[in-house]
């Protein structure tokens, strides 16, 4: 009997509980959230039938995303959101263009407000590409644009880009202001229009004549065989200096540009000077070549060789050592930057065996300068003397490296 008032209470308690637990919100089970906003157009009127998207960013957890459509006041609710931050955007699939996206961060268990979100109708812009020698159109011609708002601020974005069709001509949806066109390709010389598009207007930049480039193909190479990156890689032509697809100086109506390597040019001869920055010390190295350019053909130069340097010389301290006991081995810190060694790895040499030091430290040297210290294995220490050199490695685009050997000497 006493055995069955303990079930029957125990089952009693189980009830209870059970029933707490199903009167608790899912939300706050799970920790999480929700997030409200209102969406309004650019005259004040809530925009009904918007789709918004919360999204975190992250591409690994697509179910942090969360779509949802405004109502007839302009407003939306999300609710069930994972705590997280997020950004309130547009899909790409919309009618609409913004001047910026919104975030909010949505804590565990809390319902938010997300900022209020201005949404326009899209500008178009329209236009044709043609040949400037006979007039013909130019089809799959690549044609972007930007965008800066329309108080004049200045801002940045609403940006679009499509491809000229079969008969030259192209239309650019994206957000009104001042926009910016530019057209051309590494076969064309670019050109680029800057017109007004209002808000759901249309604009025309009209017929935009390019002339054929002629361009100037090379690889561009170190002295160890291993191509150089565009990071690191300059031109000069004519005088205008081109780097990673941009003029770093005024540039004459001769000279456009592709990528270093592959350089768009105006029919006729030009003397360029190819140049090679070492990230590690800063030192310029070229090569130059005088380049008869005819239109609408490209001019091979095949293989540059610019002997670039690699890392900076590793010096080694003299030093004794003693039997039995580690061997240090002082590198000075000059053959790195500054001693950050951001592009640099260093591995040794023992007596014409590549060694693993034990441990590697930069520390403060007698005369305060930083410099490597490398301890090598105990057995080393047996011979009578050893001769080390620190091998400082270039970057992955300086393959290669350069050294200097000492000799150090056992104690007696």
């Amino acid at each position: 009997m006493v055995l069955r008032r303990i079930v029957l209470a125990l089952a009693a308690v189980l009830a209870i509980v059970a029933g707490t637990v199903a009167a608790v919100p899912a939300s706050a089970a799970t920790g999480a959230g929700s997030v409200a906003g209102h969406v309004m157009t650019s005259d004040g009127a809530p925009a009904v039938g918007v789709a918004i998207v919360l999204g975190t960013g992250h591409s690994d957890e697509p179910n942090h995303t969360y779509r949802v459509t405004t109502d007839a006041s302009g407003d939306y609710d999300v609710s069930g959101v994972a705590p997280d931050a997020y950004a309130v955007v547009l899909p790409s699939d919309s009618p609409w263009v913004v001047d910026d996206h919104p975030s909010v961060s949505v804590p565990p268990g809390t319902a938010v407000t997300a900022p209020t979100l201005t949404v326009r109708r899209p500008a178009i812009v329209r236009g044709t590409a043609v040949s400037a020698i006979d007039g013909s159109p130019i089809a799959g011609l690549p044609v972007g644009s930007s965008s800066a708002s329309l108080d004049g601020s200045g801002s940045s974005g609403g940006g679009a880009f499509t491809r000229t069709a079969a008969d030259g001509s192209f239309a650019l949806v994206g957000r009104p202001g001042t926009v910016r066109v530019y057209t051309g390709s590494s076969d064309w010389f670019s050109a680029q229009r800057t017109l007004t598009a209002g808000e759901g207007a249309e604009a025309d930049t009209g017929t935009i004549a390019l002339d054929p480039a002629g361009l100037v193909a090379t690889g561009i190479y170190g002295r160890s065989g291993h191509p150089i990156e565009n990071d690191w890689q300059s031109a000069v032509v004519d005088g205008c200096r081109v780097r990673n697809g941009y003029t770093a100086t005024p540039c004459p109506a001769a000279v456009a540009y592709a990528t270093v390597q592959s350089l768009q040019l105006a029919p006729g001869r030009h003397s360029i000077r190819y140049e090679v920055r070492n990230p590690v010390s800063s030192v310029v190295r070229h090569v130059s070549r005088e380049v008869d350019v005819v239109q609408g053909r490209t001019t091979a130069l095949g293989a540059l060789v610019v002997r670039a340097d690699p890392a900076q010389v590793a010096k080694v301290h003299a030093s004794r050592y003693r039997r039995g006991h580690r061997v240090s081995v002082v590198v000075d810190a000059a053959a790195y930057v500054d001693g950050a060694r951001p592009h640099l790895r260093t591995t040794f040499r023992v007596s014409g065996h590549a060694v693993a030091p034990v441990s590697v430290v930069w520390r403060k040297g007698v005369t305060g300068k930083t410099v490597l210290v490398a301890t090598l294995p105990k057995r080393w220490s047996a011979r009578r003397s050893l001769t080390v050199r620190a091998v400082v490695h270039g970057t992955h685009a300086y393959a290669g490296f350069t050294t200097r050997s000492q000799k150090l000497v056992r104690a007696r």
